[in-house]
C-alpha cells in the first residue's frame, strides 16, 4: 500500500455546456488525506449544489487541480481570495453559495426565514445552551472595535440593580 502525501489543494470543476462552475478546496484536517490525486477519484466535494448538478447533468467535463499548498491556512486563504475576486456569490454561473461564513440567500429564502422567526422567542433552554456555547470565547480586537462603533452615540437605558448598597 502506498502512502498518500498530505497536500491541500484548490480545484475547479465545471459543466461547460451549461456554464456552471464550482471552485473549492480539499484540506481534510482530521483524516490528513487531502491530495490532488483524490479529485474526482475519491473526493467529489462536499457541496450539495454540486451533487444536485451531477444528478441533473451528469459528471463535469472540466476537473482541474488549480493550486497545491503545504498547509491548510494558505489553501483556505487562497480559496477565499479567488472566490471573492470572482464575486461568486453574485454570479449565477457559480455553484458556490458561501465564502467561509459569508452566505448568500435568495429573496425567497430570506422571506421564509423572517416569517418563520417573526414573534418567536428563544426558550430558556435555548438561551442557556447559547450562553454555554459562548463561555470562555474571547472577541478579537477587530470585533470589539466593531461592537464599540455600533454603540457610539446611543443612549443607555435605565438599568435595575439588584445589589443592595452598603448603607442598607
Amino acid at each position: 500500500m502506498s502512502t498518500i502525501i498530505y497536500q491541500p489543494y484548490t480545484y475547479l470543476i465545471g459543466w461547460s455546456a451549461y456554464n456552471l462552475w464550482y471552485y473549492g478546496c480539499e484540506f481534510a484536517t482530521v483524516s490528513k488525506i487531502a491530495n490532488p490525486n483524490n479529485l474526482w477519484n475519491t473526493y467529489f466535494t462536499s457541496s450539495t449544489y454540486v451533487l444536485d448538478v451531477r444528478k441533473k447533468h451528469g459528471e463535469p467535463d472540466i476537473v482541474q487541480v488549480r493550486h497545491v499548498f503545504n498547509n491548510v491556512d494558505d489553501c483556505v486563504k487562497w480559496e477565499k481570495k479567488v472566490l471573492s475576486r470572482m464575486n461568486v456569490l453574485n454570479d449565477d454561473r457559480w455553484l458556490n453559495k458561501n465564502i467561509y461564513g459569508s452566505i448568500v440567500q435568495d429573496e425567497a429564502v430570506r422571506r421564509k426565514i423572517s416569517v418563520a422567526k417573526k414573534g418567536k422567542k428563544h426558550t430558556d433552554e435555548s438561551k442557556h445552551k447559547m450562553s454555554v456555547s459562548r463561555k470562555g470565547k474571547k472577541h478579537s480586537e477587530e470585533t470589539k472595535r466593531k461592537m464599540s462603533a455600533t454603540r457610539k452615540g446611543k443612549k443607555r437605558g435605565p438599568y435595575k440593580c439588584s445589589r443592595k448598597s452598603p448603607s442598607d
